[in-house]
């Protein structure tokens, strides 16, 4: 008989061992390890897949945890904190074996026979994707938390990774982060499509994929939020546009809005007007430039319209970081002319909320 056992702190391959196969998988950017069983058997061991071989060669084994120092610890099924290694050690692994369909698609059993899922699966069996970060907070699995998780809008022919912040009173999906000065954002037309830089790392500077907003924005009514901040957070100024929604390739990512907020529901000071200047204009980069070379120009992909000034925000700019917390007065920086003027951000974060 084949034991299938999943690994689910670090690690990526897959090991064939006789008639045992070990499966690994990494759900670490998830940061979520589910508590499972008690020890009934201590042992020493040479490596990780050796421990995880002794328990898929235990009947009564149903999860162990391998630390560090070699210690490998064979648990029960059951709900007990003392095979919870991986959540307390560095280096330490959890694995614990398929819940026999009970719960799929890495769905783990609680002490209450509740299955506790990942990824952004859901359901009485994790059967389902969720279609939203805002559909995540139902879950008191998910909420609370910020990370990786999939879902399926509806519009969306296959799941989309997204991040998510759940420890926040409205969920946020967000669509780009900018931290690194160092990261370029001036990305081809295809990039901007599909998606691109570390999001499933850091998680500080991407683009989500402008396919991937259309399908999001085409499931509900969303809200468009900017935030800029200097390094300590002591300035922090956030832009919202209700009803953003991005159209498809074939509009060329067109984006229409209900309209600006003069004011933010988090109570922060707002940056001012920015896109409603370029409303209905589509998206442009160095490679496929819609601007009159504004793309060029600002070394960024970006709704630029067809002002000579290139419109009043570069949000996708370079960050200068500069130490005044002033521009140095370059076409390629981040900035955000109408309320900030000189004012050089040290950081840009655009998220959705569905509201």
């Amino acid at each position: 008989m084949v034991t299938t056992l999943l690994f689910l702190c670090s690690f990526v391959g897959v090991v064939l061992a006789e008639e045992i196969t070990i499966t690994i998988f990494n759900f670490a950017t998830i940061n979520r390890v589910v508590k499972l069983s008690s020890t009934f058997l201590l042992l020493n061991t040479d490596s990780k897949i050796q421990c995880a071989q002794k328990c898929a060669t235990n009947s009564k084994c149903w999860s162990v945890s391998y630390s560090s120092n070699g210690e490998c610890r064979l648990c029960d099924r059951g709900w007990n904190p003392l095979c919870t290694i991986c959540e307390e050690e560095i280096g330490a692994v959890l694995y614990s074996k398929d819940d026999e369909g009970t719960c799929i698609n890495g769905g783990r059993l609680d002490q209450h026979n509740t299955c506790i899922c990942l990824d952004g699966y859901a359901g009485t069996n994790c059967e389902t994707l969720i279609s939203d970060c805002t559909n995540g907070k139902t879950f008191s699995y998910y909420d609370g938390n910020d990370g990786i998780l999939y879902i399926k809008p509806s519009a969306s022919p296959t799941p989309i990774p997204v991040y998510c912040s759940l420890t926040q009173h409205r969920a946020r999906t967000y669509i780009q982060r900018h931290y690194n000065p160092g990261f370029g954002f001036n990305e081809t037309w295809d990039n901007y499509r599909d998606g691109f830089g570390d999001m499933f790392t850091t998680a500080k500077d991407f683009w989500l994929g402008n396919v991937h907003t259309h399908y999001i924005t085409s499931n509900g009514f969303y809200t468009l939020v900017f935030e800029m901040g200097n390094q300590d957070n002591s300035q922090v100024y956030q832009q919202e546009y209700e009803g953003f929604v991005l159209n498809d390739e074939a509009s060329q990512f067109s984006f229409g809005l209900d309209s600006d907020s003069t004011t933010t529901l988090s109570g922060l000071p707002t940056l001012g007007n920015c896109l409603s200047y370029v409303e209905s204009g589509i998206f442009s980069t160095y490679d496929k430039d819609n601007s009159l070379q504004c793309a060029q120009k600002h070394g960024s992909g970006w709704w630029f319209g067809y002002a000579g000034n290139c419109g009043y925000c570069n949000p996708n700019g370079v960050l200068i970081q500069s130490t005044n917390g002033q521009r140095i007065g370059v076409d390629y920086e981040v900035f955000w002319e109408e309320t900030m003027e000189e004012w050089s951000p040290w950081y840009v974060e655009m998220w959705l909320e569905l509201r």
